[in-house]
């Protein structure tokens, strides 16, 4: 399961049901609102933290090296830190 495409199909479809609630008459803010609902006023960005509880498992690299992290993760957990 991609939990972010999951969650960009949440918010689409909140969108849409919030769409068919409101009727905005006025076309200046009915464009105001659809740029907001556009822009995900109505849905935050998704969140990503990791546990301080969890047992450690390694460091990032031993992690992307085994398969057990996305390599992507080295990349953004390791932006201005060093390898160790």
């Amino acid at each position: 399961m991609d939990v972010f495409e999951l969650r960009n199909r949440l918010g689409e479809g909140y969108a849409q049901y919030t769409r068919s609630l409101i009727k905005i008459a006025d076309r200046c803010i009915r464009e105001k609102a659809d740029g907001a609902i556009n822009d995900g006023a109505l849905w935050p960005e998704p969140l990503f933290q990791l546990s301080p509880t969890s047992m450690p498992g390694g460091t990032v690299n031993e992690l992307v090296a085994e398969g057990t992290f996305h390599p992507e993760g080295a990349r953004i957990f390791r932006k201005d830190k060093p390898q160790t």
